[in-house]
């Protein structure tokens, strides 16, 4: 069975990620948040789409470095945290950075032998200050060997 622990310290390419007014209307109309209740900020969900969006490879990318193919048992979230500095507005454009922090082997009587692997990101605004954070736990399934 791999070890991914050497995954620690990875970091994403990163990117930036423009929060687009048609998008966030999108997002709160999925959501059943009212787009007109944040006039020019963003719905806080909106630190997790930057943090997805914004790392630098896609999700497809991430998974087959942690190990998930077409022939794995298929990655789940875990859990989100999301930290806020300061709202985050609509059409501007956010800077995301990040790293894989932690890899953690766990087994579960019912779900088997699993990697929880956590991921960190930064998000910056236009003026280079650090805007929010997210952290996301992405649950792994491992087979035994």
């Amino acid at each position: 069975m791999d070890d991914y622990s050497a995954l620690v310290g990875f970091r994403f390419p990163g990117g930036d990620y423009r929060i687009q007014p048609y998008r966030h209307w999108l997002a709160c109309d999925a959501i059943g948040a009212d787009p007109r209740a944040f006039s020019d900020t963003a719905h806080p969900l909106f630190v997790y789409y930057a943090a997805i969006g914004g790392m630098g490879m896609s999700l497809e990318s991430l998974f087959e470095l942690c190990g998930a193919g077409p022939d794995t048992p298929q990655p789940m979230l875990g859990e989100t945290s999301l930290e806020l500095e300061r709202p985050l507005s609509i059409d501007d454009t956010y800077r995301v950075s990040g790293t894989i922090t932690d890899v953690r082997r766990r087994s579960g009587q019912r779900a088997g032998l699993m990697d929880l692997i956590t991921a960190a990101f930064e998000l910056s605004g236009p003026d280079g200050q650090e805007r929010a954070r997210c952290s996301i736990v992405f649950v792994f399934p491992r087979q035994a060997s």
